[in-house]
């Protein structure tokens, strides 16, 4: 496998001590969020300080004000602008979200103003695209618009299980946008990943951790039913496996 461009790895963090562990594990790069069984929302300005101040590596900031869905009302879009604008005199080093249009194509207006406001950040177009009516053309919309990177799973919840769109994606993508594959992705489905050609790669590689309180609760602080003494957080082991992974196939 012959990869021209510089590859990288980005690790999805949604606390400092993860952004430290992927820091260690050999991550290249980090996008910092809130709330991953969410799929990841916007961040808190003390976290973003925090973890700009604890690693060296560039730091991506994720703008996403609420779960669910990426068709926001004007209050919503007005607090991403606001956030963006935090972001950045936090340190950010790139910004990631995206806006979809009811009928599930790009919202090209307000993903404009959202790489408007970025600047002069790095930009990424999330995972929106994976529930957009069709990513294929959605890559397309991005290319023009000179979206510099965008986070996509091919369109499934996993990477694996989209080899096919994903290849057709590399082909449209013709080198004018970066794609960053990322879904479920661990060292064990990083080999046919890394067999497209895509370059750059997207991981929680998280594993399960404990609390140490020793009194325990029964109460539930939200509608979330798993316990409220366990959580995710970044796997050090995993980030450097999967590093040495593409490393290795980086030398061949």
């Amino acid at each position: 496998v012959t990869l021209a461009r510089e590859v990288v790895l980005e690790i999805c963090c949604d606390s400092v001590a993860s952004a430290v562990r992927a820091q260690r594990g050999g991550a290249d790069r980090l996008e910092l969020c809130d709330c991953l069984e969410y799929g990841g929302l916007t961040p808190s300005a003390g976290k973003i300080k925090a973890v700009r101040k604890a690693v060296k590596i560039p730091v991506f900031v994720l703008i996403r004000p609420r779960k669910g869905d990426f068709l926001y009302t004007a209050e919503e879009f007005e607090v991403m602008l606001e956030d963006i604008a935090f972001a950045k005199q936090l340190g950010a080093n790139g910004i990631v979200s995206g806006v979809l249009l009811q009928n599930g194509s790009v919202d090209r207006c307000r993903t404009a103003q959202l790489l408007e406001a970025s600047y002069p950040l790095d930009f990424t177009f999330h995972r929106a695209i994976d529930a957009s009516c069709d990513p294929v053309k959605s890559l397309q919309t991005l290319i023009e618009m000179k979206i510099p990177r965008v986070l996509t799973s091919g369109g499934s919840s996993r990477a694996v299980d989209s080899l096919e769109t994903l290849k057709r994606m590399l082909e449209v993508s013709d080198d004018s946008i970066i794609l960053m594959a990322g879904g479920g992705i661990r060292p064990d489905t990083l080999g046919c990943l890394i067999s497209l050609g895509l370059t750059e790669f997207h991981s929680s590689a998280s594993s399960t951790i404990h609390s140490d309180m020793q009194y325990s609760s029964d109460v539930s602080m939200g509608s979330d039913t798993s316990s409220e003494h366990s959580w995710r957080i970044v796997d050090e082991e995993m980030v450097l496996n999967m590093k040495t992974l593409l490393t290795d196939t980086k030398s061949k």
